[in-house]
């Protein structure tokens, strides 16, 4: 796949290889990830989605249901599964929040399917993080991101500037970071 310089046209690359021309496309996978030439990553999120509901609902049976699994045991499966499908090849992604929100969504319900909260129940999704005692996926990126990246916006990269952060994923991350810091009681 060639990708031409920022303002550039693309031009399409005639390359042959033993006197047959390759076929020239637009997107593929490649090791389980979705590229493409538009360098888009909503396709890669919506595939990383699908896959990580996928993991998830393959383990209903034998580890969601299963009374005799303690919930901590659940969550480390879940975290060792579903949530390492869902960031599969992350470091090439260039996230953001509208991506970080998507990924979030599908984090939490999982987690209130995983603890068994239903939407009757009116928990706020902060709670929901605190009984799984885990991070947003906002959290999680962040913790991942190069040293020296404006964050301070709360946004998940310095490029974004489509006024698409909310102070909401701020107070959210600050709860959780509050939770962790905080000094065990006896």
């Amino acid at each position: 796949m060639f990708q031409p310089a920022p303002g550039k046209p693309y031009q399409e690359l005639h390359v042959t290889v033993k006197g047959q021309k390759l076929q020239t496309v637009d997107k593929f996978t490649y090791l389980g990830s979705s590229l493409s030439r538009t360098v888009n990553i909503d396709v890669e999120v919506n595939n990383r989605i699908a896959k990580a509901s996928y993991a998830f609902k393959r383990l209903r049976e034998n580890v969601w249901e299963q009374r005799r699994l303690s919930m901590t045991t659940k969550l480390k499966v879940y975290h060792a599964v579903v949530i390492a499908t869902l960031f599969y090849a992350r470091e090439t992604w260039t996230i953001c929040s509208r991506h970080a929100r998507k990924l979030n969504h599908f984090h939490r319900s999982c987690l209130r399917r995983l603890i068994r909260i239903r939407w009757q129940d009116k928990i706020p999704d902060t709670e929901v993080l605190e009984r799984a005692d885990m991070p947003s996926v906002f959290t999680s990126n962040r913790k991942h991101m190069p040293d020296g990246l404006d964050t301070s916006s709360g946004c998940l990269t310095a490029d974004c500037r489509n006024g698409c952060c909310t102070a909401s994923w701020a107070r959210a991350n600050q709860l959780w970071e509050d939770r962790r810091n905080a000094p065990e009681t006896a």
